[in-house]
């Protein structure tokens, strides 16, 4: 006979709660909730499969958009994930729009009336990753006030691969070796795609420089790639 604790010769024997099961959070939701806890992403940034797009193709970062006279008359491309979205109408009836988009700059506003908002209200969505060209003007009816005025729309993941056409690998000759060579023809084969692949050799002694257009392997532009040539001292890359 076994006594309790407290002296009774009964014990009562505690089960351990089942744990319910619970649908697995998809990458986005996941970030999300990192920065609703902790105010920051912490794990990864729900723009980094677009980080080339919006580092090296997009011409404008949105914390620019913070003084739109710096812009004036420019043609801007710009990119980001949506992250808030307010909807009204005018006191003349006239429903708005407006989107708050985020890249790693930070996040602005930006506004959608009248036929803008009808053309474009379809990507005015929380969650949606957009590829944008606008244009700072004066506003319509105030000329004495500029406006960023978006000319067109498209989701970043169906454009990602069209905006970028060609990458450049620069390498100087005096790191050219093996394990490069054998890395760099690693990650572009896994990654065959679109876009041109080029490299161009340098001899900075002897101020020659050598291209090469790899005729058999095009490739799509993916962090892992990106990530490693960055990681490689000495070695760049451009885009188009």
């Amino acid at each position: 006979v076994t006594n309790s604790l407290f002296g009774g010769e009964n014990v009562i024997e505690v089960s351990t709660p089942d744990i319910p099961s619970a649908e697995r959070w998809n990458d986005l939701e996941r970030l999300n909730r990192e920065k609703e806890l902790i105010g920051i992403y912490l794990s990864a940034h729900p723009l980094d499969e677009y980080r080339v797009i919006l580092n090296y193709v997009c011409n404008t970062r949105m914390v620019e958009l913070g003084d739109i006279s710096a812009l004036a008359g420019r043609e801007i491309t710009m990119g980001g994930i949506v992250v808030g979205i307010r909807m009204g109408t005018t006191k003349n009836g006239v429903p708005f729009g407006v989107a708050r988009i985020e890249d790693y700059s930070g996040s602005a506003e930006i506004a959608f009336f009248g036929k803008d908002y009808l053309n474009f209200q379809g990507y005015l969505k929380e969650g949606l990753f957009l590829y944008i060209n606008a244009r700072c003007q004066p506003k319509q009816w105030k000329s004495n006030e500029l406006e960023v005025k978006v000319t067109s729309m498209d989701l970043l993941p169906n454009v990602k691969e069209s905006l970028i056409e060609k990458i450049t690998v620069l390498i100087p000759l005096t790191i050219l070796n093996t394990e490069l060579i054998t890395e760099l023809s690693t990650l572009t084969k896994k990654s065959q795609g679109k876009s041109e692949l080029c490299f161009k050799v340098i001899d900075i002694d002897e101020q020659v420089q050598i291209d090469f257009v790899s005729r058999s392997v095009k490739v799509t532009v993916e962090k892992e790639l990106i990530d490693y040539i960055e990681r490689y001292e000495g070695v760049e890359f451009r885009i188009n």
